[in-house]
């Protein structure tokens, strides 16, 4: 029963160990999956961005090349044109701040001046006009590039004042020459000018469009081409929702654009993370631990209901092995004395027999009877002659202990005693006479006594194949019954020829 119930344990321990596991494997397999297509479609928002931002940075330079044109010309140049042309480009290009015109003049010991001669708008910008960007290092490093490079350079961010709001800004430089020069080579000598863009990194990197798309994703705009802290121009959404993602970051390199090199660091927030999640792996798990605690109730119930039903059995079983017992001890006892019975005395006399002969062993017998029992019956009852009787057997069973030793009632008011292996039987028989004449049982119609007294015979014999029970009980038989001769309340040692 307790290997059944330890089994039981084990069975319902293996289905949670197993139900929990393959639930929570299941779960955390879908968790990660959608994860990792989260991260997929972050890193292609912000790829998508990224690339966005390089064409426009594309777009403007071709708006700085198509208004370059204009200065290609050999004719005198028309200032009111280039207004027009410029403010159309405006137009097409939101996110410029200004076109400018600069003429190049060659200065051989002189220090280089980069003037700005025409600008549009020109409102919000009369100061720009006349303005020397070679008195700033961060514009003039650009100049000097694209002189050196004959190609459009961009400068860093410079930060400036208008209208008493500071904002940050940088140009687009793209150094204009002659129209026969462009056959040859772009040789300093055959410089004309430059034409300027100027930008607002808010309106160069416009976010306006990204909202709602891009809600929850904390973007720098750095620029790693300049040495120092001040490298972040732009941040789209300071994490307006929630706190930011501990462990998920992406930066993304935008191409290279006019000798600049810009990344995009993105961080997105945890709740931007979380809202791209669906529920289908709370869902897989909230149902795995709810099947899981089904299936173990319900096997906790069929093993609850098996034990009740093997208690039954086992108690069934039990009343049913001592009915058992119960039958055997009283098929085997004497219900009087409560001490064997003839039948199993048979019993047992031919199996020890058997183990003497096998062992060479000896083999003693006892046979025992009440004097003048009749006699005690007729004078004091039946009910008397049964408290007798009792007396009789618990003194003689009292006297046999070893375990192979045998105390039985053969019939009526005689008893037998068989020892296996014991040689002074004689002895034996001795003591068990004189503990019952010691019980002095009053017994007035006996013949030789006042008190209730026995006769024994005793036959001692190494048995062999040919030795049957019959021979020995008929041997000591002989012998008792030449202790009645004798005058009774004696023992006869019975010889092969008594």
């Amino acid at each position: 029963m307790k290997i059944i119930k330890n089994n039981s344990l084990f069975v319902l321990m293996f289905v949670v160990i197993i139900g929990m596991t393959l639930t929570s494997l299941s779960s955390w397999f879908f968790y990660t999956t959608k994860e990792k297509m989260v991260l997929e479609e972050y890193h292609k928002e912000i790829n998508e961005y990224s690339d966005a931002l390089y064409r426009d940075m594309l777009t403007n330079l071709e708006s700085l090349h198509a208004l370059s044109i204009l200065f290609h010309e050999e004719a005198s140049f028309d200032p009111k044109r280039f207004a027009y042309e410029a403010q159309t480009m405006l137009n097409r290009h939101p996110n410029t701040a200004s076109f400018m015109w600069i003429p190049y003049t060659n200065h051989q010991k002189k220090r280089e001046y980069f003037g700005v001669k025409y600008i549009e708008p020109l409102v919000n910008n009369e100061k720009k006009l006349g303005l020397n960007f070679a008195s700033e290092p961060v514009y003039f490093d650009a100049f000097k590039k694209a002189i050196n490079t004959g190609k459009a350079q961009l400068s860093a961010s410079k930060i400036f004042v208008q209208n008493n709001i500071e904002k940050r800004e940088f140009i687009m430089i793209l150094p204009v020459y002659t129209l026969a020069s462009l056959m040859v080579s772009n040789e300093k000598k055959n410089l004309k000018g430059f034409v300027l863009a100027s930008y607002f990194p808010d309106a160069l990197f416009s976010t306006a469009s990204l909202d709602d798309e891009y809600d929850g994703i904390e973007i720098k705009i750095v620029d790693e081409t300049i040495l120092g802290n001040d490298k972040v121009l732009k941040v789209h959404h300071v994490n307006k929702k929630g706190t930011a993602h501990k462990t998920i970051k992406y930066n993304k390199k935008i191409p290279e654009v006019l000798g600049r090199q810009w990344t995009l660091v993105t961080t997105p927030s945890k709740s931007y993370i979380e809202n791209k999640r669906d529920m289908l792996p709370l869902i897989i798990l909230i149902f795995g631990i709810g099947f899981t605690a089904f299936l173990t109730i319900y096997i906790y119930s069929i093993v609850r209901r098996s034990r009740i039903i093997e208690n039954i059995v086992e108690k069934k079983t039990k009343a049913l092995s001592q009915a058992n017992r119960d039958l055997k001890k009283f098929s085997r006892t004497d219900a009087l004395t409560g001490i064997s019975n003839r039948g199993f005395f048979d019993e047992f006399f031919k199996k020890e027999l058997s183990h003497a002969v096998r062992n060479k062993s000896l083999l003693s017998l006892i046979l025992i009877d009440i004097d003048h029992f009749k006699l005690y019956n007729d004078t004091y009852g039946h009910v008397k002659g049964d408290e007798c009787l009792k007396k009789v057997a618990a003194t003689l069973k009292g006297l046999v202990r070893r375990p192979h030793d045998l105390v039985a009632r053969y019939g009526g008011e005689e008893f037998v005693l068989l020892l296996p292996n014991t040689e002074n039987s004689q002895y034996m028989a001795e003591k068990c006479r004189k503990a019952i004449e010691d019980l002095q049982i009053a017994h007035g119609s006996s013949q030789n006594s006042s008190v209730v007294t026995i006769s024994a015979g005793v036959y001692t014999i190494f048995p062999s194949k040919e030795t049957s029970c019959e021979l020995i009980i008929k041997t000591a038989d002989k012998a008792l019954y030449k202790a009645k001769e004798k005058g009774r309340n004696q023992v006869v040692q019975s010889s092969d020829d008594t």
